[in-house]
């Protein structure tokens, strides 16, 4: 018994040493590639890397690309400076969030200037449930006017709506607002009708029904997020450019309504559809189907960069064996010099998956948290450059 004990604390140990030495030879090559506190002189990579940084405790080497990224921003919030970009922009906003920096500018661009209304495909429904007859108001505000609606309900059904039991909030209202917002926030006042109504928005489309928002009172504000980003400000639909940012504007704490269109344009093959739409919005159908998109070697597609945003979907789930597995396969192409790839991104994903764990080892060139005191050699007083903290 005591044989088999110490086996196992053997294995253990040589295991917990196999993953230090594959995090550490990572940051270090990862942070070899930093040129003044960027990453190629890139947006996206430097935010990426900057988000496996600070996510490992590499506060001093995040920051500086940080500080590097805010150097790129435009006036007018978004990134690069004078070639803005919704990917981009989104990342660095999550980047700038995650180092502690004023990130506002950014997610203020992405929701009230980038953001286009999308296509008119699917229906959003004001639903009244009362068990009386009477009127409500909606009003809404657009350019700084507020506009009034009145709801007339007979039976249960919107007398001024085709009689039908919901208000269309796209066919129903002179002019259709939403087709020109991508987010409008209805005020629905039924507090002349007796009793506590149920108001209710749904989104149809085909056989297809979602509640958005359901309160059980007399008065309620209804968000109507309807929008997606294209690859640049107010261009047409682009699925992962929509995918990108709802899930950096999540990671910030921001929720938008892009996720309906994602919903819609969702491609049950595509791994990253999957991962993405897993991290921001919690739903197990879409861990479901990545377990089954899931190759023997562990990996999604044999592609590290799939594989890693697979892997952090995994890890807030149950799927420990497929977990282990697609870790197994990121391990399996780390390169000798410490890399995946030879690519700042894959690196940063990778590590970012699987490896940002704390790690200290006194005497390794590295400033562990907690070694400040003990392990002068590898925290001197200023670091210099090449050197990290960690």
């Amino acid at each position: 018994m005591l044989i088999l004990l110490i086996l196992t604390l053997l294995l253990t140990i040589n295991t917990l040493a196999q993953e230090q030495s594959i995090a550490e030879k990572g940051f270090q090559w990862l942070n070899s590639k930093a040129v003044d506190g960027s990453w190629n002189g890139d947006v996206f990579d430097t935010s990426i890397a900057v988000i496996a940084l600070q996510e490992a405790g590499l506060s001093l080497n995040a920051e500086e690309g940080a500080n590097w990224l805010l150097t790129q921003q435009d006036s007018l919030g978004c990134f690069p400076k004078g070639d803005c970009k919704v990917k981009e922009t989104a990342f660095a906003a999550y980047a700038l969030d995650v180092a502690n920096k004023d990130s506002s500018k950014a997610v203020d661009w992405l929701l009230n200037t980038a953001q286009t209304p999308t296509p008119t495909v699917g229906r959003w429904w004001l639903q009244i449930a009362t068990t009386t007859d009477g009127s409500c108001l909606l009003t809404y505000q657009e350019a700084n006017v507020t506009f009034a609606e009145n709801i007339t309900i007979e039976d249960n059904r919107i007398a001024n709506c085709n009689n039908n039991p919901w208000f269309d909030l796209r066919s129903c209202i002179l002019n259709n607002p939403l087709a020109r917002n991508p987010s409008l926030e209805f005020n629905v006042d039924c507090s002349s009708l007796p009793g506590s109504p149920i108001i209710s928005l749904i989104y149809n489309r085909g056989a297809s029904y979602y509640i958005i928002q359901e309160d059980h009172k007399s008065s309620a504000l209804i968000d109507v997020d309807s929008g997606c980003w294209g690859i640049t400000k107010r261009a047409n639909c682009d699925y992962e450019a929509s995918l990108y940012a709802t899930y950096a504007l999540n990671k910030i704490g921001v929720l938008p309504g892009s996720i309906i269109w994602l919903r819609d344009n969702y491609q049950p093959s595509i791994s990253l559809h999957n991962s993405l739409l897993s991290l921001t919005t919690g739903k197990q159908n879409y861990i479901s189907t990545l377990v089954q998109l899931q190759e023997a070697d562990g990996s999604w597609n044999k592609n590290v960069y799939q594989t890693s945003f697979s892997t952090l979907a995994l890890k807030g789930s149950q799927q420990s064996e497929e977990l282990a597995k697609a870790i197994g396969f990121l391990k399996s192409q780390q390169r000798e010099d410490g890399s995946w790839n030879n690519d700042v991104v894959d690196t940063s994903l990778a590590l970012l998956s699987g490896f940002t764990e704390e790690r200290v080892a006194c005497g390794d060139g590295f400033c562990d948290r907690g070694e400040e005191v003990n392990c002068p050699q590898d925290c001197p007083t200023k670091l210099g450059k090449g050197q990290v903290e960690i």
